[in-house]
């Protein structure tokens, strides 16, 4: 509900104000309920511009001990590791602490801080690592059609594999599938299916060698070796 919305983005570093918790609700609550679902939040928080601040907010505080809102210039670089950005350039982090510290006090707030940090390439950057994190994240669906014509070849293509390993391997990023037993199904049948591509390839090796007068050696050294370590 929205008062229990309200402390929950409190608690994880979010800014909490009404027009924000407006804005997560009107795009969280499809069916008007006033009411959000686990789901429903977390997949929009992983990507979402609050989980950026929050990081960010809880890094600057992490440097700032005496909470004062404030961190020496020296420090920056520090924060930008805690960011999981990396700037090895000395130039560039004194460029950086010239546009933040103008009064040349050698202090940086947190509110200047964070309104360069969004204009930032860095901020575009991030957003973009947690929407990998996401897709990556997101349940397999096999009749996803994909919307470019090279895409749709390779779904023809692969289909049968797909289809095969979706209906043996429980998907352990389904919410359903996430305990412990699912988690060894899946590394059991992993290694399963492995086993069986790896005895096919080498038998159609084997045959396609024979066929075509090509030592076994010199398929193992080449075709084998390729087709296991390129991939």
């Amino acid at each position: 509900e929205k008062n229990e919305l309200v402390e929950l983005l409190k608690r994880m570093g979010c800014s909490a104000s009404n027009k924000n918790v407006d804005e997560v609700m009107e795009k969280l609550d499809s069916d008007g309920d006033g009411k959000i679902s686990f789901d429903e939040f977390s997949n929009w928080y992983v990507v979402s511009e609050q989980r950026v601040e929050a990081e960010m907010g809880r890094a600057f505080k992490a440097l700032d001990e005496d909470n004062s809102g404030f961190i020496e210039a020296k420090e920056l670089k520090t924060l930008f590791g805690r960011l999981g950005i990396v700037i090895d350039s000395e130039e560039e982090i004194k460029q950086i602490i010239s546009e933040l510290d103008k009064t040349g006090s050698g202090s940086i707030s947190q509110e200047d801080f964070e309104n360069w940090y969004r204009g930032s390439l860095f901020w575009g950057t991030k957003q973009q690592e947690y929407q990998k994190e996401q897709e990556a994240a997101d349940p397999i669906d096999p009749f996803d059609w994909p919307d470019n014509l090279r895409g749709q070849v390779w779904y023809i293509i692969t289909i049968p594999l797909v289809m095969l390993l979706w209906l043996t391997l429980p998907d352990v990023r389904q919410p359903k599938r996430q305990g412990v037993k699912f988690a060894v199904a899946g590394f059991l049948g992993s290694i399963f299916w492995i086993g069986m591509f790896s005895f096919c390839m080498v038998e159609w090796a084997t045959i396609v060698s024979n066929s075509i007068r090509v030592p076994i050696a010199v398929a193992g050294l080449t075709v084998l070796a390729a087709g296991t370590s390129v991939p």
